[in-house]
């Protein structure tokens, strides 16, 4: 199935892109499918979307076709679908 991420903030600096499809096996979970673009990208990115045991970071904002998930529990990718990613912007 195809599955699109949508960079914003940092983490689209450090992808070097707005956003990727990529590819996805249905029944894979949100994190494994993370996980797996991470592999492509630099160690900044990595940074931006998990924590230090290897779990998304709670501060980092996921939609899965414009809805909100809870980044502790993420849910399996079944169908096509659009996953928007904001990781927290800083300044004022």
């Amino acid at each position: 199935m195809q599955v699109s991420f949508q960079y914003a903030a940092q983490l689209a600096g450090a992808a070097g892109c707005d956003g990727e499809t990529r590819d996805i096996d249905p029944g894979t979970s949100l994190l494994a499918a993370l996980t797996q673009l991470a592999q492509s990208h630099n160690s900044l990115y990595t940074d931006l979307l998990f924590s230090e045991d290897g779990q998304l970071c709670s501060s980092t904002l996921i939609a899965i076709d414009n809805v909100q998930i809870n980044t502790a529990s993420p849910p399996t990718l079944d169908t096509d679908c659009t996953v928007t990613i904001i990781t927290p912007m800083s300044g004022g």
